[in-house]
C-alpha cells in the first residue's frame, strides 16, 4: 500500500511540474549579491579549466583511438566555454544587464555567460538570445512534442 501511494505522489508531482513555468535564471542571478556573481564566473571559468584538463590528461595517458575520438568531441563542444576569458566583474555586470530584458530570464546562466562573453567579443547576439529562449519553452514540452534540437 505504501508503494502505490508513494508511486501516485510521484506521478502526480511529475505531471505538476510538467505544466509548471520554467525556473527563471534571470530573477536568481538579480537576487545575487555583485560577490556572488563575480563568485560564480569565477567557478564557472574554473571547472571549466579543470575539466578541460582533466580530458586532456586522459587523452595524452589513453591512446586508445576510439577514446581519443570521444575526447576530442567532448574538447570540440567546450569551445564556447573555453573562450571566456574577460574579467568576471566585467561578465557579471554585462550577464545582469542581459538578465533585465524579462525576455531573457528563463535562459540558463551557463547559457547567458557564453552570450555574455560573445557580446564583449563584438559579437552580434540576438540571433543566439532568441535561439536560447525558443529553445527553453521547447525543452519543456514532452520529447515526442519537440521541433528543434539542441545546438549551441
Amino acid at each position: 500500500m505504501k508503494r502505490v501511494i508513494f508511486v501516485l505522489v510521484i506521478l502526480l508531482a511529475s505531471t505538476q511540474l510538467r505544466g509548471a513555468e520554467p525556473f527563471q535564471y534571470g530573477q536568481y542571478w538579480q537576487s545575487l549579491s555583485k560577490e556572488m556573481k563575480e563568485n560564480y564566473v569565477i567557478g564557472f571559468k574554473d571547472g571549466v579549466a579543470n575539466a578541460l584538463y582533466h580530458v586532456r590528461a586522459k587523452s595524452y595517458l589513453d591512446k586508445d583511438p576510439k577514446n581519443q575520438k570521444e575526447l576530442r568531441a567532448f574538447e570540440e563542444a567546450m569551445k564556447d566555454l573555453i573562450r571566456i576569458h574577460s574579467d568576471e566583474h566585467v561578465l557579471a555586470n554585462v550577464m545582469t544587464d542581459l538578465y533585465k530584458d524579462p525576455a531573457n530570464v528563463y535562459i540558463p546562466s551557463t547559457e547567458i555567460l557564453v552570450i555574455a562573453q560573445a557580446k564583449l567579443d563584438g559579437k552580434h547576439v540576438e540571433a543566439n538570445l532568441l535561439e536560447q529562449r525558443k529553445l527553453v519553452f521547447e525543452l519543456e514540452k514532452p520529447p515526442e512534442n519537440r521541433k528543434m534540437a539542441s545546438k549551441r
